[in-house]
């Protein structure tokens, strides 16, 4: 499942990287998302004028398809939330790649769009 926010992110999550949590278990469940993220591989992707909108909805399909069962939520993919404005979700990129994960192709979407990412909650946010 896919959730598009039309409007701005005021004051997104903490990136991962930077973030510690005093719940174990909370860091634990972003660190399980994260190998989710980086274990999910996607066979093909050819994005040619395609809209940040559309790449993020491809992403979200292809993890459902390729989940080989990992933690968090096995078999059910990543879920991501867009927090951007209608412009953002409408520029376009152009990429083609074979056997990336989840994470590398997020990398590329976000460094089109200057975006950032963020993991709470089982869910992967993107916002400015």
């Amino acid at each position: 499942m896919i959730c598009v926010f039309l409007s701005l992110c005021n004051g997104c999550l903490t990136p991962v990287e930077k973030r510690t949590d005093a719940s174990g278990l909370h860091h634990d469940r972003k660190i399980e998302l994260t190998r989710k993220m980086n274990g999910i591989l996607i066979p093909s992707i050819d994005f040619q004028d395609t809209s940040i909108k559309n790449a993020v909805i491809f992403l979200s399909e292809q993890s459902r398809i390729h989940d080989q069962g990992l933690k968090p939520n096995p078999g059910e993919g990543i879920e991501f939330i867009v927090m951007l404005d209608d412009h953002t979700l409408s520029q376009t990129i152009n990429f083609r790649a074979k056997y990336l994960s989840i994470s590398e192709i997020l990398r590329v979407i976000i460094h089109f769009t200057d975006c950032i990412y963020r993991i709470k909650d089982d869910k992967v946010y993107l916002c400015r």
